[in-house]
């Protein structure tokens, strides 16, 4: 017997996540420009300083929570309404698997049988403790994805502020300290890659299944292969001996720009969410 089945389903609402931790990582920083007032300029703020700053990071990390926010959208009520859970559907399907996109309302998910390799790419990391097998996690990030793609758009480009207090500084073998505001703007073409669990607890069974987790604990790892970025820092600055000229001194910034591209970005967030 052969053939194809059409399941239309609709999993539990999912709250929005909260992140607790942000990685970040690339492979190269190129094309790095340093001007004052339009001029080059031999020392400036430089981009790992910037990358590092906590609001670069809070920016990035509440950009992507707000995209995630919106993949409520495309759940629906119908499997709790049902008393049913993605981890029963899993259960009574047994071995082939799914794939997951959103009709035209987007109000239900469509389920549909595909080969087992497809699903193997969507979850490839091995779930933690306590969490729903692949197949839940492959469904719940195809919606993550979608979800993602829509209103990260909306996000772009990303704007932040720093206040330098002090703050060591170094460019090319120079160091110094700098006291200044400094406005930053960053863009990429963001695309989530994965979503992996780390441990997951069920707060609700029905029968042997898991109709509900709170909280799950995952990992969503976002990525561009580059993003471009620009900041402008007004303040003051001191440099060690050699890098003024071959003399150590203070410097006014005004209108101090850095601008770089990082080649390959990946951000990984690490958060919680009720399921």
């Amino acid at each position: 017997l052969t053939g194809t089945m059409d399941v239309v389903i609709s999993p539990p609402s999912a709250s929005s996540p909260s992140i607790s931790a942000l990685e970040i990582t690339y492979d190269s920083i190129e094309d790095i420009e340093c001007t004052q007032n339009g001029k080059p300029v031999d020392t400036c703020v430089d981009a790992i300083t910037y990358l590092n700053t906590a609001e670069f990071k809070q920016a990035m990390a509440s950009a992507i929570q707000r995209a995630l926010d919106h993949m409520k959208e495309y759940f629906g009520p119908a499997l709790e309404d049902a008393g049913a859970s993605l981890e029963q559907l899993a259960a009574e399907q047994g071995e082939p698997q799914v794939q997951v996109h959103g009709n035209e309302d987007r109000s239900l998910l469509q389920a549909h049988r595909s080969p087992a390799k497809q699903m193997a790419l969507r979850a490839t990391a091995k779930p933690g403790p306590g969490c729903p097998n692949a197949l839940t996690i492959g469904i719940l990030q195809v919606a993550a994805s979608a979800a993602f793609k829509k209103y990260i758009t909306d996000e772009l480009p990303l704007h932040a502020n720093h206040s330098f207090a002090k703050e060591t500084i170094s460019r090319e073998g120079c160091s110094g300290s700098i006291t200044a505001i400094a406005g930053m703007t960053f863009d990429a073409d963001l695309k989530l890659e994965q979503i992996a669990c780390n441990n997951a607890v069920c707060a609700k069974k029905v029968g042997w299944t898991c109709a509900g987790y709170e909280p799950l604990n995952a990992t969503v790892a976002v990525s561009a292969s580059s993003m471009s970025f620009e900041a402008y820092a007004n303040g003051d600055a001191s440099w060690d001996l050699g890098c003024l000229n071959g003399s150590s001194g203070n410097v006014s910034v005004s209108n101090g720009k850095t601008s770089f591209t990082v080649k390959n970005f990946r951000a990984s967030l690490t958060g919680t969410m009720d399921v």
